[in-house]
């Protein structure tokens, strides 16, 4: 089990979403106070969701907010190549002088170049649109592929790109899941107050609970029922 995977006191709450509008407020979300008390709620209802597979190599990332809070997220690597495997994804050419610009610095042991150089497996890279800034990209496998690259000047590296709706799998738990979700929808919510986006598109985000409320009860059905347990 994961702990400290979040604290998002001073993000789930209207003052955060009136500060991100910046004074642009175009719309106005009926119930958003009850929209943000669920959000809170099912954060503690799933913190501490079983994680059904305890295999593979695990990535980690924190994504930071002002005011101390965060959250991270927990990639599972074996469940990111099914994934490849499964949608058949070709390697692509990479830019390596674009991604040393998102390197997990914190995960690199310079001590592993040479042996990094020698390693032609396909790095894998999340994109991540969420993010701020231009940095939109995780690499999830291959920080030392990239980082040893481009110190011995390698232009380019082989490497898949996942999609968010690709990568979302990959995500070790149910908290995992519903952290990237509640992310996107605050992010939807500050778009819709902002006229960015129609009530529709939103209401198709926020739906997004829902359905990852139906799928994790699909999944601990079908991990009990087929007797893993």
């Amino acid at each position: 089990m994961f702990f400290n995977t979040y604290k998002l006191d001073n993000y789930l709450s209207k003052e955060f979403i009136d500060k991100a509008c910046q004074g642009r407020i175009i719309n106005v979300y009926p119930n958003l106070d009850n929209l943000l008390k669920e959000y809170n709620e099912l954060l503690e209802e799933y913190e501490f969701s079983p994680i059904l597979t305890t295999y593979g190599q695990i990535y980690e990332r924190t994504i930071n907010f002002p005011n101390d809070n965060y959250y991270t997220l927990h990639w599972n690597i074996d469940y990111a190549k099914e994934i490849i495997k499964q949608l058949n994804l070709q390697p692509l050419n990479l830019s390596v002088e674009a991604l040393v610009n998102v390197v997990d610095e914190d995960n690199v042991d310079k001590r592993y170049f040479g042996m990094s150089l020698q390693n032609d497996e396909p790095i894998i890279v999340a994109y991540y649109p969420l993010l701020d800034g231009d940095k939109h990209h995780i690499i999830l496998d291959g920080n030392h592929r990239v980082a040893s690259r481009y110190k011995n000047s390698i232009t380019s590296v082989k490497g898949y790109l996942l999609m968010p709706d690709e990568h979302y799998h990959a995500l070790q738990s149910a908290i995992d899941r519903l952290l990237l979700i509640i992310h996107q929808n605050i992010i939807a919510l500050v778009e819709f107050t902002t006229g960015k986006i129609e009530k529709a598109e939103l209401d198709g985000m926020l739906d997004n609970i829902r359905k990852f409320k139906n799928d994790e009860e699909e999944r601990l059905q079908n991990f009990f029922g087929s007797g893993n347990a």
